[in-house]
């Protein structure tokens, strides 16, 4: 905002003025001006965005309702075979 006023009031003086006559302000004192801006604004600019995590994608209801819980065995996996036992006792 500072450099945006300032060449505004640099512009209102420069259109109020003769064209023949000298400005109020000098070049170098633009060049000072653009010079601080740049200084100010480039480590700014210049800092990469922060990466954004990827969110894990969230599955509908009736999906996680069909999926087994961690403790839950699953198909009955976690019981044991009756078949040896059996074949044993039958001998």
């Amino acid at each position: 905002m500072l450099v945006a006023d300032f060449m505004g009031a640099l512009k209102a003086d420069l259109a109020v003025r003769e064209k023949f006559t000298d400005p109020t302000t000098t070049l170098d004192e633009i060049d000072k001006k653009l010079r601080g801006l740049k200084a100010e604004v480039d480590p700014i600019l210049s800092t990469p965005k922060p990466k954004e995590e990827p969110k894990p994608e969230e599955q509908p209801a009736e999906e996680k309702a069909a999926e087994p819980k961690a403790d839950e065995p699953m198909n009955n996996a976690g019981e044991p075979k009756d078949e040896p036992a059996q074949k044993e006792e039958q001998q």
